[in-house]
């Protein structure tokens, strides 16, 4: 699929060639459901999710399997570094970082998840971009409700 005249008709890059938007609004495009608010106010019919995953495919962009915000970062720098430096792998280079390992926990919570928007997995909740089927990205993370019956001896 040629995208070197595509040239975009809406959205905050509307009258710039696709090849000019950056790699975060591509992922966006792919992500955008059909029949959602995009539909609704520009035509929105798909056409452009096509583009956009050709376009990435031209560049050789690498994209990770899972996206984690800043805002999940954050929140696990501030509530989760206990559990962090339990369950944290030895690798070759040292120790697994903070984002090594969140990036781990998410996939697999993602790989096996129940619904579109949250999954857990080490003692991690993983609330997700409920637009991210393509290319998923985890927006919060908390600490996972104990079962009240985990804790009868």
């Amino acid at each position: 699929m040629n995208t070197e005249i595509v040239i975009l008709s809406f959205g905050k890059y509307r009258g710039e060639r696709l090849q000019r938007v950056p790699v975060g609004y591509l992922r966006f495009l792919i992500n955008c459901p059909v029949g959602g608010v995009m539909d609704a106010n520009v035509g929105y019919d798909g056409t452009y999710r096509q583009l956009a995953a050709a376009e990435l495919e031209r560049r050789g962009s690498i994209l990770p399997a899972i996206e984690i915000s800043p805002h999940a970062i954050d929140r696990a720098s501030q509530r989760l570094l206990d559990l962090y430096w339990a369950m944290r792998l030895e690798t070759g280079d040292g120790v697994e970082g903070l984002y090594s390992w969140l990036h781990r926990l998410a996939l697999a919570a993602w790989q096996a998840r129940t619904n579109d928007f949250t999954a857990e997995n080490g003692g991690v909740k993983f609330v997700y971009d409920p637009n991210g089927s393509e290319y998923p990205t985890v927006k919060t993370v908390m600490l996972a409700k104990r079962d009240p019956d985990s804790r009868r001896g």
